[in-house]
């Protein structure tokens, strides 16, 4: 307390000397300058900024001198601190003017990232109520202290400790507006809608979806619009078979029921593909064309055979686009636009009781045969296709058997009896049809494809005026510099110490609800307060962790190795879960620009638990794409728990809100009055300060550990003895 005094002190006199020297302490106009300029001809306007950048400047030079004395050696101020004593330098030279003017309040830009929004309060009025100011005995100096004091109160208040400062890092916001306002801008994909006559809503038509959540979403990241499916109807029978095999796809926007080709038919890819939702804006015509690249897909085959009662006709596929030769090429003469297959595979096979037909059904006939049998098939086909009319035809050449091996992979002889009753079924086998991987070209922009927008998302939080602290002293010991920077002193330390209660309070607060929301889980839908949202999925896990049944060192001298062992691998297991599980790793990367980046994680506990965490070198190792910080506070909230988050460390951390980084505390600064005043007869002298600030979370991701049973690791470990 005695260095904090004379480091307040010590700011008390330089600023008084420094910006007495300039005069720029009997520049009350500037109070009301910062609080609303309208209406100010452009010679006044210039004017007063001139002369409000030189009050901040003089306060950045007084308190960057005062840094770098040797009396203070080592003290340092964030970029909040400094904010936000230069933001309340011009509003405290005329605290009755700053509170006459508060009536007239307009928003006013952000220091940090976002905007702020219309205030409704400054706190003055409630630090200099209707009790009239008394400044005739000490000749107006009372008041003159307003600045010195809000100065060196706003720069050494504006931060809590280490903890709450690990996990709500402060931000300085205007002390003229009432709150911030944090913008979020991301990239969705959505779907192309059609507007209904009927009225309904279409805003769940859009089905928006952040990118960032979905950079691995197979569904809506590996569907192409543009891509050629035939679909199932009647006008098609005799060429889409249906039969054999019908199923559903959807590209994107609507499902669609399709079915292999059958080979042998001439048939206008393009023509079959139209489905209901196209056909709805038009049909199809020749500034439709099909892309070069053209790939047999599967290739579908039939077999008759017994079930073991009844004769009965089951499809297989082979998966064939990955075989040489399965693409078409340019034609070596005719048309520029004509594409040829010439396709042969020996790598098409058939195994006796594990080959599922085209439904994923076991087969009835191939149950029949003598079981684990390999059947090697020759499949030949041939065809041709036109990109400009869209036209193909693939016949099936040939399919015949090439060998069959048994169950331990040794080839049958033709004379084996199990090779002629496995040929004799299944050389019964036909080509029936295929399926190929075809695209539209889009030089008509008949498909708009996937659909991708930026949207904006505001969050406005008010920020409240908070129980005040008033230092009473009588007037006959109430001047003297020494004074001042006590009772100043006393007014920071509880500042301080309020900022950093009311962190753990929220922490726990927000850990009990996301709780509640999430039901111990993780859920991509819930609607949270905290920009966070929009870019990570809501992620809790509460784990009770029993120290004492998870240590097994035998001697004593290695249990303190144990113990943090056990707690640090418990804590790394749930990290990577968190950053896996809530999109936290993806996020960080692609929208913290961080790619490959090591992740900051924030662990939070009480100081007896992060004594056995930290161990013996202080640290704590959770392997190379992390950078652990541990922190602790005796607040009774925290003991025995050990909450873990993730943050964004970086040179803006105390000027942006960041909605990967678990949250900030926005503080405002606010006027330290120093008055004579008399209430109810009796006169003294009064220093007075209500704080500003709000602790805000961004990033819904968290995990809670329990902890129990340290004490009883560190005794004895019962050893079982048994007699073999």
């Amino acid at each position: 307390m005695a260095a904090k005094k004379a480091l307040v002190l010590g700011m008390l006199g330089a600023l008084e000397q420094n910006i007495g020297d300039k005069g720029l302490n009997n520049r009350r106009e500037l109070s009301a300058f910062v609080v609303s300029n309208e209406g100010m001809d452009a010679t006044s306007r210039e004017g007063h900024e001139v002369n409000l950048n030189s009050l901040q400047a003089t306060v950045d030079d007084t308190l960057t001198m005062m840094l770098s004395s040797e009396d203070f050696e080592g003290v340092t101020f964030n970029d909040a601190q400094m904010n936000a004593a230069r933001s309340i330098a011009a509003l405290a030279l005329d605290p009755a003017q700053a509170r006459a003017s508060l009536d007239n309040l307009k928003a006013v830009s952000f220091s940090g990232q976002g905007s702020t929004i219309e205030a409704a309060t400054l706190g003055v009025e409630d630090i200099v109520d209707s009790n009239t100011l008394a400044v005739e005995a000490y000749d107006g100096q009372a008041t003159n202290n307003a600045i010195y004091f809000s100065i060196v109160h706003s720069l050494m208040a504006a931060t809590q400790d280490k903890f709450g400062e690990a996990f709500f890092p402060t931000i300085t916001i205007d002390p003229v507006v009432a709150g911030a306002n944090i913008e979020c801008e991301y990239t969705s994909l959505y779907n192309e809608i059609t507007r209904s006559i009927s009225g309904e809503a279409d805003a769940g038509k859009f089905k928006k979806t952040p990118i960032v959540k979905a950079v691995y979403d197979n569904d809506l990241f590996g569907t192409d619009r543009n891509k050629v499916t035939p679909v199932v109807r009647a006008e098609n029978a005799a060429v889409i078979l249906g039969n054999v095999h019908s199923y559903v796809v959807n590209n994107g926007m609507e499902d669609i029921t399709t079915a292999p080709i059958a080979f042998g038919k001439a048939v206008s890819l393009l023509g079959v593909s139209q489905t209901d939702g196209q056909l709805a804006k038009g049909v199809m015509d020749n500034t439709d064309a099909l892309d070069r690249r053209l790939v047999l897909d599967k290739v579908y085959m039939g077999l008759t055979g017994s079930n073991g009662t009844d004769d009965v006709t089951e499809y297989f596929s082979a998966a064939v686009s990955m075989l040489p030769h399965s693409n078409f090429t340019y034609s070596t003469q005719d048309h520029h636009k004509d594409l040829s297959l010439t396709f042969n595979s020996k790598h098409i096979s058939l195994v006796t009781g594990t080959t599922k037909t085209v439904t994923g059904a076991a087969s009835a006939i191939l149950a029949q045969l003598p079981a684990n049998h390999t059947v090697k098939l020759e499949v030949a086909l041939h065809g041709d296709a036109n990109t400009q009319s869209g036209d193909i035809k693939v016949f099936g050449s040939n399919i015949s058997i090439i060998e069959i091996r048994d169950a331990a992979g040794s080839v049958l002889p033709t004379t084996n009896s199990d090779y002629a009753a496995i040929k004799a079924v299944v050389e019964l086998i036909k080509l029936e049809g295929y399926t190929v991987e075809a695209y539209r070209t889009n030089s008509n922009m008949r498909t708009r494809g996937q659909l991708i927008t930026t949207d904006r998302y505001n969050q406005i939080y008010t920020v409240p005026l908070r129980t005040g602290i008033t230092v009473l002293a009588p007037l006959n010991n109430a001047t003297g510099a020494d004074n001042d920077a006590a009772r100043l002193t006393s007014q920071i330390t509880y500042a301080g110490i309020k900022t950093s209660i009311d962190a753990v309070k929220t922490l726990i607060e927000f850990t009990d609800m996301l709780n509640n929301v999430t039901n111990n889980g993780v859920d991509s839908n819930v609607e949270l307060m905290g920009v966070g949202r929009h870019y990570v999925d809501a992620y809790y896990r509460e784990v009770a962790l029993d120290v004492s049944a998870n240590v097994d060192s035998i001697k004593s001298k290695d249990r303190l190795a144990d113990i943090k062992a056990v707690l640090v691998n418990k804590i790394k297991d749930a990290v990577i879960n968190m950053g896996t599980i809530s999109n936290y790793n993806i996020a960080h990367n692609i929208v913290g620009g961080q790619m490959g980046a090591k992740i900051n994680v924030t662990i939070g506990t009480d100081p007896k638990t992060a004594l056995y965490l930290t161990g013996g070198d202080k640290s704590i190792d959770l392997g190379d794409d992390y950078i652990a910080e541990v922190v602790s506070t005796p607040n009774v909230l925290m003991k025995n728990k050990i909450i873990i988050t993730f943050a964004i460390k970086g040179s803006d951390r105390n000027t942006k809100a960041n909605p990967l980084n678990f949250g900030q505390c926005f503080w405002s600064p606010t006027i330290t009055t120093d008055v004579v005043r008399t209430v109810n007869g009796s006169t003294s002298r009064e220093m007075t300060n209500s704080p500003r600030y709000l602790h805000v979370v961004n990033l819904p991701v968290v995990t809670v550990f329990t902890i129990s049973d340290i004490d009883t690791s560190l005794g004895k470990v019962t050893q079982n003895h048994t007699t073999v």
